[in-house]
């Protein structure tokens, strides 16, 4: 018999490989600033303040395996996703992103070469 942490755990898990699935796959959705990012950490964070009423409102109301896909893995899931958005945005910086700025130490290579 598995325990409710167990299964809470594989719960978290899930929602964080689902977000890592989506950060990967769909690279250029999502907040791109800084300022974007915090505004989905925060909103995430409020969701998750409500998770615990959600969970105990759904869990009364149907199955609980069917709670727990409805609102606990969505929630860990968005949460994770806004935590990896906000890091793809902190590493990016301000100056255009990533990739203009791995163009750019290219270019600047290839110019000491010559």
């Amino acid at each position: 018999m598995l325990t409710a942490q167990v299964i809470g755990l594989a719960a978290a898990v899930g929602g964080a490989l689902l977000a890592l699935w989506a950060l990967a796959r769909y690279r250029d959705f999502g907040p791109q600033t800084i300022r974007s990012s915090l505004l989905a950490v925060a909103a995430s964070l409020l969701l998750l303040q409500g998770a615990g009423p959600a969970m105990g409102w759904a869990v009364h109301s149907m199955n609980p395996a069917v709670a727990l896909l409805a609102i606990a893995v969505p929630m860990f899931t968005f949460a994770f996703w806004s935590g990896g958005v906000l890091l793809r945005a902190a590493l990016n910086g301000t100056s255009g992103g990533f990739r203009v700025r791995a163009r750019e130490r290219a270019r600047a290579r290839n110019e000491r070469r010559r």
